[in-house]
């Protein structure tokens, strides 16, 4: 996903149909892992987390300092893990 996306957005929109439908399918398994009785909460907390993820992996891939990268990495997962909430 973190490689693919800004060149999906140019592709024909058979190319986008496609994603779109692997992407809600990848949502939808990712909604079931997460805990709670309402359905849109998580299914948006399921997005959210997605989005988290792959957006930490390109700018943990882009820059230049292996520490840093890694923290970007360690600081997504755990708010991810965290659902969002602060502290531990």
């Amino acid at each position: 996903m973190a490689a693919l996306g800004p060149s999906i957005a140019r592709q024909p929109r058979t190319v986008r149909s496609a994603f779109t439908k692997e992407l809600k399918d990848a949502v939808d398994f990712l909604a079931g892992l997460v805990p709670g009785t309402d359905p849109s909460r998580r299914r948006g907390d399921a997005i959210a987390a997605f989005a988290c993820m792959t957006g930490a992996l390109i700018l943990a891939r882009a820059v230049d300092d292996k520490r840093f990268s890694g923290q970007i990495l360690e600081a997504a997962a755990k708010r991810v893990i965290r659902g969002g909430r602060r502290g531990k």
